[in-house]
């Protein structure tokens, strides 16, 4: 992750004002972590610190199908890679956007806090 990259996401984290998921996809936009590798695959840790604002150990839940039994899951018709362990996990970038979508909705109907 590059430096002002980095930085954005500190002063928005230490921000008082919650911050918009519109103004995380653009933080994420512009990140190099949102290009993906060669099969267009990007970090799941990476889409877990900026765009829900949570570690990757705790958002992978959603998504590793270890978890089904547990966690709502989230991650039906999207397109992972390395699902043995969160530390590993790609998403494809095509798929961040509805996970992104599934994820908010889900913490909407929630009564636990994130």
């Amino acid at each position: 992750m590059d430096e002002a990259l980095a930085t954005q996401i500190r002063e928005s984290m230490r921000s008082r004002e919650p911050v918009s998921l519109e103004e995380r996809f653009k933080i994420w936009s512009s990140s190099d972590e949102s290009k993906g590798d060669e099969e267009g695959f990007v970090s799941f840790g990476a889409v877990a610190r900026i765009l829900c604002g949570q570690q990757c150990q705790y958002v992978s839940r959603y998504v590793l199908p270890a978890w089904q039994e547990q966690y709502l899951f989230l991650g039906k018709g999207l397109h992972f890679k390395n699902l043995q362990c969160f530390s590993d996990l790609l998403i494809h970038k095509d798929d961040v956007e509805e996970f992104m979508s599934r994820y908010t909705a889900m913490q909407k109907k929630s009564t636990r806090p994130f």
